[in-house]
């Protein structure tokens, strides 16, 4: 979600002046020899402009932020449909957003084996905090699109619907319809924004835990007296493999059956 912003401008006039200025083409009609050495002034300048770029590129890298300090950190998820069973001590919550593709990419080789493992035998519960970028429209209304598919008990199918199908998150209503949703209720739902205050609520709390990027993932112990209240663990940051999730949850369990 970073971009570079450089002297792009800059960066051009080299690349055209290293092709089209007579300073390198050399003369009108030059010998075979002076062809020769101007060719090679010209490897040589291409070099050494290549590696200004290189450099210029390094020096307008964004500095890579520090993961977020959550444990003992304590939030509230209220509001947010959680899957997994009660009784499951354990909790992911998942900081997400609709056109992020390493967010796709969980939501499509991660999370199923993280459910079959440890979600479906009731060891842990899952939640999915919005985190779009309040100016991509589209991500905002993705987000909306799966609070409102909540109100017909479809919210995990229409998060994995338009995970899986990215490309078309513009055409909110037909992946809306593909899931067998009540389309003039759905349609409502969205007209008069009804989960819009929960996208900006959800948006806060990412802000506040100080979440660098997408996705981002907190491992954290359900308050038992509060359902809807965590307690940070561990952070685990981007799409990471199966493995890595494992290991986090399984020393977590540990420390749990502990105590």
């Amino acid at each position: 979600m970073f971009f570079l912003r450089s002297n792009l401008a800059f960066l051009l006039y080299l690349l055209i002046s290293i092709f089209c200025c007579p300073a390198y083409a050399g003369g009108d009609t030059p010998s075979e020899k002076n062809e020769i050495n101007e060719n090679d002034f010209l490897m040589e300048a291409m070099n050494k402009d290549k590696a200004m770029i290189n450099m210029l590129m390094v020096q307008n890298q964004p500095p890579r932020q520090p993961d977020p300090v959550v444990k003992d950190v304590e939030f509230e998820i209220t509001g947010n449909q959680i899957m997994g069973k009660a009784s499951a001590r354990l909790i992911i919550v998942q900081i997400s957003d609709y056109s992020c593709s390493h967010c796709s990419f969980h939501t499509r080789e991660t999370l199923p084996d993280i459910q079959k493992h440890y979600i479906d035998t009731g060891k842990l519960r899952y939640a999915v905090i919005d985190y779009p970028l309040l100016s991509d429209l589209p991500s905002v209304a993705a987000a909306e699109a799966v609070h409102c598919a909540s109100d017909q008990g479809k919210f995990w199918e229409m998060h994995e619907e338009i995970m899986f199908n990215q490309t078309r998150m513009s055409d909110i209503n037909g992946l809306a319809s593909s899931i067998n949703l009540d389309m003039p209720d759905f349609r409502v739902c969205m007209e008069i924004k009804k989960y819009a205050e929960r996208v900006i609520k959800n948006v806060a709390l990412a802000e506040k835990l100080r979440i660098p990027t997408v996705p981002g993932f907190i491992l954290g112990v359900i308050d038992p007296t509060n359902p809807e209240k965590v307690k940070g663990i561990t952070y685990i940051r981007g799409a990471k493999p199966y493995d890595i999730f494992k290991e986090e949850i399984e020393k977590a369990l540990a420390i749990l059956e502990n105590k």
